[in-house]
């Protein structure tokens, strides 16, 4: 019995392995359905993992926060092209398209128990602080940190990649957009967090770049 028992185990832990595995292909497979969303989905994903350590998370925390961050926008394997890939913007029954992404993804994901807790974060990345996001208008402490560490790398994300209708901004802009949106749009903790990693990442990369020696500079004689 205990044999069959650990064979048992065994083989289900390889399905939920499976499982995950297969979720996280179609989450990378619907974002080649817009080219310039390719590779979006695993850019938050890191993104928000290394928010969540910088916030000092639990383990599990920052588990579960990568994994939804991975799927957050698996939801839009239900959204209709013409609306997914519009270059201009949306209108109102449009808006209304793309905003179902959220519960679809979240219907996809909640009875699967690899992603039962990260359906959650999925069904409210798009929920603020200030209680105007949707699906269910929630705010303040009804919304988990989980929720503002993923939307603010979400949105970093978006700023920074190049659109149809515009080129990905510069840091310094959408740094000031961070700050404006601090305590509204995200919990002030997660902006402030956030803001200060990118520009220790950006003046870490600063630091690598190799000096630019003048292509006349003469070598001292000897």
């Amino acid at each position: 019995p205990m044999v069959a028992m650990l064979i048992t185990l065994r083989d289900s832990a390889r399905v939920r392995e499976q499982t995950r595995a297969a979720i996280l292909e179609l989450a990378d497979l619907i974002d080649l359905r817009d080219p310039y969303t390719h590779g979006h989905s695993q850019r938050v994903a890191a993104l928000a993992e290394r928010l969540a350590r910088r916030l000092k998370l639990q383990y599990s925390q920052v588990e579960l926060i990568r994994d939804a961050a991975r799927v957050h926008d698996i939801g839009k394997i239900g959204t209709n092209d013409a609306v997914l890939l519009k270059a201009g913007p949306l209108d109102a029954d449009e808006q209304a398209e793309m905003r179902r992404h959220v519960d679809i993804g979240h219907r996809l994901l909640r009875h699967l128990p690899e992603f039962w807790e990260g359906a959650e974060l999925v069904l409210a990345h798009h929920e603020r602080h200030d209680g105007k996001g949707y699906p269910r208008g929630l705010q303040g402490d009804e919304l988990p940190l989980e929720v503002s560490v993923i939307s603010v790398a979400d949105t970093y994300d978006a700023m920074t990649s190049d659109r149809p209708y515009r080129k990905g901004m510069a840091w310094e802009r959408v740094r000031a957009e961070l700050l404006r949106c601090r305590g509204t749009q995200w919990r002030e903790i997660a902006v402030d967090a956030f803001v200060a990693m990118i520009e220790d990442e950006r003046r870490d990369a600063a630091a690598r770049q190799p000096v630019a020696v003048p292509s006349n500079a003469r070598l001292s004689e000897r």
